[in-house]
């Protein structure tokens, strides 16, 4: 019998690395077993020709130094945030508290009612403003293109869309969840749009002689594209707004 030497074994593993370095994979299987099963005949329709089954029961890793200090990187960078963070940085004044106290102590009770969802009612009328803005522009913004009763903006209401995008009162969630309520009403607009043009074609079709069209105003046109249905009051719409979370700065 041989007996095995523990530094013939060092020596031999740290040969298989250096043979490893040059391969582009950093995984090896050390203990492998595989069946297979092949079938005797040569057309095979309900089952397959070979059929492998394999178990693998343990795996080894030989990862470079950089390969390692990567992975300890990634895994830093996806570990969970435990630093201490500001409550509600969208209210947080950017000044320092000396000589700001007034506004320090507006963030502390903004926080407090955030906290115990008591908030005043000029906070909702504020929202509720911006709110009614900001779906209007970006409704123009987003789908003038491809909706014919929408105007393209101006300058001057480019720079309000703008200035509601930046204002830090207002969350990324909360004007994600503005465009989405957006891009719905639009939906709905253009639904609405095609079933007009569609009963305008069936109208002019069904005439015997034709008539020259009559100029339609602003607000019959807006009838003949919407229909007749009733819109909501502006008081619905605020009240809308007091049951969202999001709209609230």
């Amino acid at each position: 019998d041989k007996t095995s030497n523990p530094h013939g074994d060092s020596l031999q593993r740290m040969d298989s690395l250096k043979s490893a370095e040059g391969r582009e994979h950093v995984l090896s299987p050390l203990s492998f077993q595989a069946k297979l099963r092949q079938s005797d005949l040569d057309h095979c329709v309900d089952f397959p020709k070979y059929l492998i089954h394999s178990k693998l029961s343990s795996l080894s890793i030989q990862l470079t130094r950089p390969q390692l200090e990567l992975g300890h990187r990634l895994a830093l960078a996806v570990a969970p945030n435990t630093e201490v963070r500001p409550l509600f940085p969208e209210y947080r004044p950017l000044e320092s508290i000396s000589g700001n106290a007034k506004q320090w102590w507006r963030y502390a009770v903004r926080c407090i009612g955030r906290l115990n969802r008591h908030r005043s009612w000029i906070e909702f009328f504020i929202a509720f403003q911006k709110r009614k803005t900001y779906l209007e522009l970006y409704k123009r913004d987003a789908h003038a293109e491809g909706a014919q009763w929408l105007t393209k903006l101006k300058a001057p209401e480019r720079e309000e869309l703008e200035k509601i995008e930046g204002d830090r009162s207002i969350s990324i969630a909360g004007l994600m969840h503005w465009r989405t309520i957006a891009d719905a009403q639009v939906e709905k607009e253009r639904e609405k749009h095609k079933i007009a043009v569609l009963k305008q074609k069936l109208e002019s079709g069904s005439l015997n002689t034709p008539s020259k069209p009559k100029p339609m105003g602003r607000s019959s046109l807006s009838t003949s594209l919407f229909g007749s249905a009733p819109r909501k009051d502006s008081s619905d719409e605020f009240y809308e707004c007091l049951d969202d979370e999001n709209d609230a700065p």
